[in-house]
This record gives structure tokens, C-alpha cells and sequence, in this order.
């Protein structure tokens, strides 16, 4: 009885020290320091619109990754790349997800919709050109986002210039892009020389180069 007297006592005081370590942003704060989240509206919107693509982008990258394993079409290579960079596109969203709440902002749940991404590919150039199509939109995307939060897209006037939101979607970002492009475009020129040197067998030999 002691010993069970004792353990209540314990998550007592656990509990008490950790409702004084607990805080909550926007309760005890005082009215001129309540609205301390400064990125203007529309960067705002802007970047929850890339997290959405990036998601979207992941989700697709995911399913061409889930068609090149399964044994009628097996592709290790083309299989792990797309996993991968399902994985690389995740972690995009995460990343302005993040930064999002270091600027004091969220996502709700209900600014990301729900995303049914192509579940069939016929062949690997194909999957291929889609993902050059999506890296090249994205990248368009971000330009645009920049613009939008340096305050220069006239379509969508700002009324502050966020300049550290623009700094990190050119310094980080739009290289990745450039970047992705680049490697996807190549790995398209090297399916398409072996189509002509190999025929049928090609796809099978660019896969080894991707293994």
C-alpha cells in the first residue's frame, strides 16, 4: 500500500513539474505581442501551395518507385531512384513545413488535399519525362513564389517584401531544382542513345547504370 502511495506521489509531482515547464504561445502573451507572425499573406499562401506540389511530387515519384518493384516489371535501379527521390521530395515539405512554424504560422490539414497520383507507367522513359515535367514546373513554381515574396509578381501584390522567405527559396531550393533537372535530363539523353544501340534490351541495360 506504502509503495503504491509512493508511485501516485511520484506522477504527481511529474505531472506538477510538467504543467510548469508547459507553455502555450498566445495565451499569457500581452496584445501588442500577440501578432508577432510577420510573413506577408500571399508568400505565405504561396509557400503552402509548394508544400501541397511537393507532397503531390513525392506521392507520384512513390508510385512510379512501388510499379518498378513489382516482379512483372521489375527495374531495381529506376526503382531505388524514384524512391529516393520520393524520400528527397518529402523532406521538401517537411523543410517549409518547418520553417512555416519558425515564423510563427501552420498548415492546416485542410489546405492540402487529398492527391491520387498515376498508378500505371508503361515504360521507364516515360516515368522519366513525367518526373523532367514535374521538376520543371516546380522549379517554375518557386521562381514564382520568390517573385511573389520579394514583392515583385504584379498578379499578386504584397504589402511587405519578405525578403528572408525569397533568400531561402533561391539559396536552397531553386539549386536543388536546377540540380534534379539536370540529373533527370541526363539520365533521359543516356535511355534514349541506348534505345538506339540496344533496341528491346535497352531499358534493361539503363537500369544497371542506375543500380
Amino acid at each position: 500500500m506504502l509503495k503504491s502511495l509512493g508511485i501516485l506521489a511520484l506522477f504527481a509531482l511529474v505531472d506538477l513539474s510538467i504543467q510548469s515547464n508547459y507553455c502555450e504561445i498566445g495565451g499569457g502573451l500581452s496584445p501588442d505581442k500577440a501578432q508577432w507572425p510577420d510573413m506577408e499573406d500571399n508568400c505565405f499562401k504561396s509557400v503552402v501551395e509548394q508544400i501541397h506540389r511537393e507532397f503531390n511530387a513525392s506521392l507520384t515519384y512513390m508510385s512510379i518507385g512501388a510499379h518498378f518493384t513489382t516482379d512483372r516489371h521489375f527495374r531495381p535501379g529506376t526503382a531505388a531512384f524514384f524512391l529516393e527521390g520520393a524520400n528527397e521530395e518529402r523532406q521538401h515539405a517537411k523543410a517549409l513545413m518547418e520553417y512555416l512554424l519558425m515564423r510563427g504560422l501552420s498548415v492546416k490539414s485542410s489546405v492540402i488535399p487529398p492527391l491520387i497520383p498515376k498508378l500505371r507507367w508503361d515504360s521507364i522513359e516515360q516515368a522519366f519525362n513525367v518526373a523532367l515535367d514535374i521538376e520543371t514546373s516546380v522549379r517554375k513554381n518557386f521562381v514564382d513564389i520568390i517573385r511573389v515574396c520579394e514583392g515583385t509578381d504584379e498578379r499578386r501584390p504584397t504589402l511587405a517584401n519578405d525578403y528572408h522567405a525569397a533568400d531561402l527559396l533561391t539559396g536552397t531550393y531553386l539549386e536543388e531544382q536546377h540540380t534534379s533537372i539536370r540529373q533527370i535530363a541526363g539520365h533521359l539523353a543516356t535511355l534514349v542513345k541506348m534505345k538506339t544501340q540496344y533496341g528491346e534490351f535497352s531499358e534493361i541495360m539503363f537500369d544497371k547504370t542506375l543500380q
